[in-house]
């Protein structure tokens, strides 16, 4: 990506953070919500004149290390969704959205410290299934790139099988629902790779006959790997219900 393009992605992000903080600045409150409402992390405001270059603007938004660890997996949640720089990577990856994503993952300590959580799993699947991401961001111009980043969140080895068989079963039916829900509207199956991400690793684990299916087409688990959805594996993951009794 070349200097001008970052910036005006820099830019744009920086205005959704003001929004976040404006809030906060009304309050007279520089870094956390009051502790009996929220213990996320607010994000600052940024007084600069000109925009920050990348490496600024990550350093900018990381969490102080007093704050993150004793933060609340609940804050920490809300804070990582608020994340202003959370679409910059994943729009701009020249890969896959998934690889972007993980690029965030890397640069930002807030999700870092979300995945060690032992409670993280249960918590984020609870935001995702039972559509409580509007309570987290209630005004959100951004919404379904931010649920596509929640996603892609869960499907981190790390949550996805820190959760019970059981859980990973209802979670995966809650994911195949949303497909073939949005699928009436959008027949391009990667604009919902996201979604068929968390559903495919889980059967990619737990189900026989779907694990013969990967052994046929081995797009499936290069996409399991790296997010990169090619037209076959697509086709292919479109029958994916058929394996949930």
């Amino acid at each position: 990506m070349n200097r001008k393009n970052l910036i005006i992605i820099v830019t744009i992000a920086l205005i959704a953070a003001l929004s976040l903080t404006a809030c906060s600045a009304e309050n007279g409150t520089s870094q956390t919500r009051n502790k009996d409402k929220s213990d996320a992390y607010v994000f600052p405001e940024y007084t600069g004149s000109e925009p920050m270059d990348w490496e600024d603007a990550v350093a900018f938004y990381q969490i102080p290390d007093d704050v993150l660890k004793d933060m609340s997996t609940d804050g920490l949640i809300e804070t990582c969704l608020s994340y202003p720089l959370f679409a910059e990577k994943i729009i701009a990856s020249n890969e896959s959205m998934y690889s972007g994503f993980l690029d965030t993952c890397e640069q930002f300590n807030g999700l870092a410290e979300l995945l060690k959580r032992e409670d993280s799993p249960q918590k984020l699947v609870e935001i995702y299934t039972q559509g409580n991401l509007g309570n987290i961001i209630p005004s959100d111009s951004y919404s379904i790139l931010r649920t596509r980043y929640l996603e892609y969140t869960i499907a981190q080895d790390e949550i996805l099988f820190r959760l019970s068989k059981s859980e990973r079963e209802s979670l995966c039916k809650a994911c195949i629902g949303r497909f073939e829900s949005a699928h009436k509207d959008n027949k391009d199956a990667t604009a919902l790779d996201s979604t068929l991400l968390i559903a495919s690793k889980i059967l990619a684990a737990d189900n026989d006959d779907f694990k013969e299916l990967v052994k046929e087409c081995p797009g499936i688990d290069a996409f399991n790997h790296n997010g990169m959805l090619d037209a076959e594996t697509a086709e292919r993951l479109e029958s994916i219900a058929g394996f949930i009794d």
